[in-house]
């Protein structure tokens, strides 16, 4: 899945990004949480519907550009 795959990507490069922008990073990584909870990952709901789920992933993208 490919939002498993950002999140395994995300987490992998915490160590090089975070130091980068603490502000940004806690911004965006507080909304790829958000992100990740429509689609049930470290989550212990269900996924979400597509339309939640898209929604959620667009404002990420959105705030990562």
């Amino acid at each position: 899945m490919a939002a498993q795959k950002l999140r395994d990507l995300w987490d992998a490069d915490q160590a090089s990004l975070q130091p980068l922008d603490q502000t940004g990073w806690t911004s965006i990584d507080a909304q790829m949480d958000k992100m990740l909870k429509t689609f049930g990952i470290d989550h212990s709901n269900p996924p979400m519907s597509p339309a939640q789920q898209e929604k959620e992933l667009n404002t990420l993208l959105t705030d990562m550009g």
